[in-house]
């Protein structure tokens, strides 16, 4: 900003305006290249909130059913499956990874669901801890084992101990 106005005030001379001093000149030159940078501001600022908040419409499979959603670009996968799914066994621990709390299946696989964003997941296949078990009475066996040994503390990061030892 500061080399911008130093440009602009150099690039003025004197000798074709003989109505004003070299001094209005130089605030005139200011004032405009202030204007100018902050219009030039505010249309990149514009054009970057444009391009973060861009939709898309995905469509994957939960827990075997298949969902067609438009999201924003920036949503993460764990907040997806919590607030535009209500499959709220998806926890949110740490959002960065390290808990597992948020831990799910992505196409068979454990992944940690607060690193992936909701786009990424388009066309993919996705289970949740809601979808270990066929119904509340027929727990998945590792679900079983869990409940019989009291295999839990305060039980908020259980759902994602279950979907890490799926795979195993």
């Amino acid at each position: 900003e500061s080399a911008a106005l130093h440009a602009s005030e150099k690039e003025i001379s004197p000798f074709g305006n003989i109505h004003s001093s070299v001094e209005f000149q130089h605030h005139l030159a200011k004032t405009l290249t202030m204007k100018t940078l902050k219009i030039a501001a505010e249309r990149a600022t514009q054009e970057i909130r444009e391009l973060i908040i861009m939709t898309h419409t995905i469509t994957l499979t939960v827990n075997g059913q298949k969902y067609t959603r438009e999201v924003e670009s920036r949503m993460l996968l764990s907040d997806f499956l919590r607030h535009e799914l209500g499959l709220t066994g998806t926890h949110v621990g740490c959002e960065h990874g390290v808990c597992g709390a948020c831990t799910i299946m992505f196409d068979g696989e454990s992944a940690r669901s607060c690193l992936t964003f909701a786009v990424q997941a388009d066309g993919h296949e996705i289970t949740t801890v809601e979808g270990l078990a066929p119904d509340k009475d027929n727990l998945h066996p590792l679900q079983q084992s869990f409940w019989e040994a009291h295999g839990l503390q305060c039980g908020y990061c259980t759902p994602g101990i279950l979907m890490s030892m799926i795979p195993f």
